[in-house]
């Protein structure tokens, strides 16, 4: 895959994610900077307008700039202010931007230079605490153990269930004929664990085989 549809596919993952927080929570608009009322009141100004001067330069620093095109192909940097969802069949949002020479303007997304909403979208991911997922996988925990001996001991981790499924099923299935030639007893079988021991006896021999669903931000607790 090509690095421009890698920042294609992100971008467009990042768009969805924000749109179906929006409608879940009801949101209509995520503001990107304090208005300017907000800023003045929040650094002791008498009123907004003695505050303009500084809030531009907060604006400047802080706001995410997109770049819009006009028809003659010059490109203009905007500051995003707030983003509004204009919800249907194909949502789009609407951006409230501000240009230092023109004043306020807004614009749709698809009029903005595309990889600058990258830096709206980021920020709108900040505002709404919207969280990366963490990574679902598979471990899988084989241990052996005779007359107090180790004899192996493998933690594997999949990303896909099937293979992971496929090579709990290999495990477990060299574990039950393990124990079927030592007539050891078969605790537990089953899709997810495997164990089995001589009678009464698990802490000195036992074959265990355990397969657990969980992510990257997530401990994980096998028999031992």
């Amino acid at each position: 895959m090509r690095l421009s549809d890698t920042i294609s596919k992100m971008m467009n993952d990042a768009r969805e994610r924000i749109i179906e927080t929006m409608r879940a929570r009801d949101i209509k608009v995520v503001n990107l900077v304090m208005t300017q009322e907000e800023y003045a009141k929040e650094n002791g100004f008498d009123n907004a307008e003695d505050a303009e001067d500084d809030y531009n330069d907060y604006m400047s620093n802080d706001a995410p700039w997109v770049i819009n095109f006009d028809k003659w192909g010059n490109g203009h940097d905007y500051a995003a202010m707030s983003v509004e969802l204009v919800d249907g069949e194909h949502p789009k949002f609407k951006l409230n931007c501000h240009y230092t020479e023109n004043g306020n303007d807004w614009f749709y997304d698809y009029d903005l230079a595309v990889l600058s909403m990258a830096n709206v979208y980021e920020r709108m991911l900040e505002e709404l605490e919207i969280k990366d997922e963490p990574e679902k996988v598979w471990v899988l925990f084989d241990e052996s153990l005779y007359d107090y001996e180790l004899q192996a001991r493998r933690i594997m981790v999949f990303k896909s269930e099937d293979e992971a499924r496929k090579k709990f099923k290999e495990f477990a299935d060299e574990s039950r004929k393990t124990a079927e030639d030592k007539g050891w007893e078969i605790g537990s079988d089953n899709d997810d664990f495997f164990e089995a021991y001589p009678e009464g006896s698990w802490g000195t021999s036992h074959e265990t085989v355990e397969l657990s669903e969980t992510t990257f931000s997530e401990s994980i607790w096998c028999h031992d």
